[in-house]
This record gives structure tokens, C-alpha cells and sequence, in this order.
């Protein structure tokens, strides 16, 4: 999918997201940040799609495949960075994140879009993410998405650990009458 993409002129970089410490066990933080991506996302669509939400526009909304990921010692690096080992055991969000070639940032670029927009996808009282890393991928489309999902690879995660957006509104289960009723309330 993502090779086909980038035929069709669609912008690959590899996107990072890091979070403040969260308590608790690795599957808490997991759900922790899962809800932080899910707030990241419609905001993200909507800043790099003209009407995300038209038919015409959600075919351009932004794809993101991200998997959980620990820091790994590089050749390059001796060490990781004490804050990438300490925060969360190191755990982060990683992955091939694709900007379509008609999007409202095209000329920015993501790396520009996510330094000048920081305030808009971070809120510290609220949700745990830091600003988002954003680096052009260079390498073979193939070679990139291999490694960035190396940890699913070595069966540290799932791919049910895995989340893609956009999500289609078909496949996500019926809302239950009490979330209905929570979204009704002002």
C-alpha cells in the first residue's frame, strides 16, 4: 500500500510520537497513547485537507501506520539518549505517515508543519504527546516500513497493536447507547 501511494505522488516521511512519562503498565500506556493518537489525527487531517470530511476530501486525508517501538542502539549511536530510555520505558509511537500531493502543506512540508503548528497537537493538561517528529523518507518505501515495523517483526507487538488512519467509519464497531448519550451532552 504504501509503494502504490508513493507512485501515485503521495509525500512519505517517518513520522515519531513521543509522550510525557504515563503511569502504569505497558498495556495502560499503550491505551494511553492510542487515545492521544486518536485526538492527534482529525486534527491532523483537518490542518492538511481542504474539507477532510467531503468524499473528495477524505480520499486525501493523510495516511498514518503506526506501530508501538522501543529505542535500539544505532551504529552511529553508542547510546541511546538517557530521555528515550527513562520516559515510558522508551516506548514510543513510530511509522510511515504519507501526505497526499495535493495537501494544504504540500509546500510547507511536514518537518516545517509540525514545528510552526506545535500548539495546536499538544495539550499538557489534557493528553501526553509531545511534539511530533516528522523526517522525509529517502530510502526504498520498502526498506523504510520494514524497519519501522522491526518490532512486530521480532514479536514484541502485534498487529492488532498496530493503528491506521484514516479509519473507516464501516469498520469500527456500533456505538453503545451510553457513548450516543455522553456525545449528546453540551
Amino acid at each position: 500500500m504504501v509503494e502504490e501511494c508513493i507512485a501515485e505522488g503521495w509525500i512519505p516521511y517517518i513520522l515519531t510520537f513521543e509522550f510525557d512519562h504515563i503511569r502504569g503498565s505497558e498495556k495502560v500506556r499503550l491505551a494511553v497513547m492510542r487515545g492521544a493518537l486518536d485526538r492527534f489525527y482529525p486534527i491532523f487531517a483537518n490542518r492538511t485537507t481542504n474539507n477532510s470530511t467531503s468524499p473528495s476530501g477524505a480520499a486525501k486525508r493523510p495516511i498514518c501506520l503506526l506501530s508501538p517501538d522501543y529505542p535500539v542502539r544505532k551504529k552511529a549511536k553508542k547510546k541511546a539518549r538517557l530521555k528515550e530510555v527513562i520516559i515510558n520505558g522508551g516506548l514510543h509511537f513510530q511509522g510511515p505517515g504519507l501526505l497526499h500531493p495535493t495537501s494544504r502543506i504540500r509546500h510547507q512540508g511536514l518537518v516545517q508543519h509540525f514545528i510552526v503548528e506545535k500548539s495546536r497537537y499538544i495539550n499538557p493538561s489534557c493528553f501526553p504527546l509531545n511534539p511530533v517528529h516528522a523526517k522525509p523518507i529517502h530510502e526504498t518505501s520498502a526498506e523504510a516500513t520494514t524497519y519501522l515495523l522491526k518490532k512486530m517483526e521480532e514479536g514484541r507487538f502485534t498487529p492488532d497493536d498496530m493503528l491506521i488512519y484514516p479509519v473507516n467509519r464501516s469498520n469500527l464497531p456500533p456505538r453503545t447507547i451510553a457513548e450516543q448519550r455522553h456525545k449528546k451532552i453540551p
